[in-house]
């Protein structure tokens, strides 16, 4: 009996000093002899479920919100989820604390669906903890913090954007994960803080008092995409980028000038080795008629002073 008591007594201090909060999670198949429901129980499970539950509920709560303090966090005692037959969409959110999945996308879904199940589960848990002004948060950053999650989890799906891809910070899903992995690459924990900023209202200034930058010139700099490595005769180890928004290069050019790489210094005067390289982005870019172009040149490029029109 003393040493029960002591366990128990251990279980819950360990709660309260990591703000672990007891969840009851539930389970309820509404379709279990259509093929949905019958490959739910043979591939997934509802034991399964509920233990993903609680594992993605800790992994919200610990590495992505990082709300160690049980005040921090959104109120929840349960989470309920049903197994449901309808289409669109795979799974949803609803009531605050209610999670619906499709049957029908579990029968038809052809891989791994206990996988699959997992990621969707670690969106939909994001939905029911996170903080999105009330209501007032854009919907596509409210569906890039839960797609930023499968993200960092290691659960995305085939086809997930990568860094660079999409039109608009804000355009949602995985473009708007990928765009926050960028932010908290700037900022460690800007996820985290930004989610708790958001606990009452949203302001699309959180974005320049977490980083320093306003939002739109996040987007710019990280909406960079690798197209391809220059090879020519003499020179073996550059390469070059586009940005989307020409007013990117424009600013990177003019940033660039004037820096040193090594103790040479960078200028946007003509000639290759030492000096030119900015210059002769403009000329490349003018003679391939690309507006986006600027090299990016490492150490060998200075070092052997080869000329890329060679």
């Amino acid at each position: 009996m003393a040493s029960h008591s002591f366990f128990l007594c251990t279980l819950l201090t360990f709660l309260y000093l990591y703000g672990i909060t007891a969840v009851d999670y539930q389970v309820t198949t509404d379709v279990p002899n259509t093929p949905g429901g019958i490959r739910f129980t043979n591939e997934i499970g509802i034991p399964y479920t509920k233990q993903i539950m609680g594992t993605s509920n800790n992994f919200i709560w610990s590495v992505i919100f990082q709300q160690k303090n049980p005040s921090d966090q959104k109120p929840i005692d349960s989470v309920h989820a049903y197994i449901e037959e309808f289409k669109d969409p795979i799974g949803i959110t609803w009531g605050n604390n209610n999670i619906n999945f499709s049957s029908l996308y579990i029968a038809g879904f052809n891989g791994d669906v206990k996988r699959e199940f997992t990621s969707v589960m670690y969106h939909e848990m994001t939905h029911v903890l996170q903080w999105d002004g009330e209501g007032t948060a854009p919907s596509g950053l409210v569906e890039g913090v839960a797609e930023y999650t499968k993200l960092k989890a290691n659960l995305p799906q085939p086809g997930f954007a990568k860094p660079g891809d999409g039109d608009r910070w804000d355009e949602g899903y995985d473009v708007t994960a990928r765009f926050l992995e960028y932010c908290d690459g700037i900022t460690p924990g800007f996820v985290a803080e930004l989610n708790n900023k958001m606990r009452v209202t949203y302001n699309v200034k959180y974005f320049e008092e977490l980083t320093g930058k306003p939002v739109h010139q996040l987007w710019q700099e990280c909406n960079l995409d690798l197209v391809g490595v220059i090879r020519p005769r003499s020179c073996q180890s550059f390469g070059f980028i586009t940005f989307k928004v020409e007013q990117s290069l424009r600013d990177t050019i003019e940033g660039m000038n004037g820096q040193s790489l090594d103790g040479r210094i960078m200028a946007q005067s003509g000639g290759c080795g030492d000096c030119g390289v900015m210059q002769e982005a403009v000329d490349m870019e003018e003679a391939m008629n690309v507006e986006t172009v600027v090299m990016m040149v490492d150490r060998s490029y200075y070092s052997r002073g080869c000329d890329w029109r060679s």
